[in-house]
């Protein structure tokens, strides 16, 4: 996917460096779910700018049933990622970085 085809599915209030993570994610981010998705379904429904009520439901509901949620989950933990990842929110991953 090209620079001009990752801005397109950013949202407003999103931070630049977004932009700059999506493009050096790893291979597995290929088959990731989300990508089919991004432009209807909001996987980062906690972004303070957006002025809305927070709803990571429909993004969970796609990322239950990814192929690569186990690696997606396990580079949200490493990373310390925002918003819904390997279906999990991000207050569900900080109780799994705390209980370990």
């Amino acid at each position: 996917m090209t620079l001009d085809a990752y801005a397109e599915l950013m949202q407003p209030g999103e931070p630049l460096d977004l932009m700059a993570a999506l493009v050096t994610r790893p291979e597995w981010h290929d088959g990731a779910e989300c990508r089919r998705y991004a432009r209807h379904v909001d996987f980062y429904p906690a972004a303070p700018a957006r002025g809305i009520k927070p709803d990571p439901g429909p993004a969970l509901a796609i990322c239950r049933r990814c192929p690569v949620k186990g690696p997606c989950l396990a580079w949200a933990l490493e990373h310390d990622e925002s918003g819904v990842w390997g279906a999990t929110t991000e207050d569900e991953r900080k109780a799994m970085r705390q209980a370990a």
